[in-house]
């Protein structure tokens, strides 16, 4: 096979990643925390800005941002994002053009769920058809940022106001749930 055959066969298969997490809040707050672009920088490391009306609140279906990620100004990269769907413990974001010449057809599907303990179980499935070998790529550094943007930053942006981790800050929260460290409880 000619490795522009291999190229071509790579970029037409959908790449779908999936991270879960746990968080401390309940699973309408989680949903309403991520459907708020604004929130997208402080919890995504690729994410720099979001541009739109009114993106200091959930999006409604219909309603439109534009996501400015990448490294800025070298690599200024750039998604509009469309709400699709929104339920109290859902939200479907779109992305139709994607990424100009990189992926298309791109979709952040987010699900909570109660966890029996006041906390909420997450689950991310982004998914993109690529259109050059850049998309396929990415995969690895994409899989990393969801990991850090759900498994350590954003349940430190939403534990509530004056918790902390006492053992160790947000690297070693993020070991323990990566199953790396024992638990607060010493259980691993």
């Amino acid at each position: 096979m000619s490795p522009q055959l291999i190229l071509s066969l790579l970029s037409l298969a959908t790449v779908r990643l999936v991270t879960t997490t746990s968080l401390p809040v309940s699973p309408e707050r989680a949903i309403r925390f991520l459907s708020t672009p604004s929130n997208w920088p402080s919890i995504v490391l690729s994410s720099w800005a979001v541009r739109g009306t009114d993106i200091d609140r959930p999006l409604a279906p219909g309603e439109a941002v534009d996501e400015i990620f990448g490294l800025p100004p070298l690599l200024p990269l750039e998604v509009s994002w469309t709400c699709t769907s929104i339920g109290k413990s859902t939200a479907v974001f779109d992305s139709p053009s994607g990424l100009a010449g990189v992926a298309e057809n791109c979709q952040m599907d987010f699900v909570a769920e109660k966890d029996g303990a006041g906390g909420s179980l997450l689950r991310l499935a982004m998914s993109y058809e690529p259109l050059s070998p850049l998309a396929n790529a990415a995969v690895p550094l994409l899989t990393l940022d969801n990991a850090i943007a759900l498994k350590l930053l954003l349940p430190a942006r939403l534990r509530p106001p004056g918790s902390s981790d006492p053992a160790g800050g947000p690297l070693a929260a993020l070991a323990r749930r990566a199953g790396l460290l024992p638990d607060q409880d010493g259980k691993t």
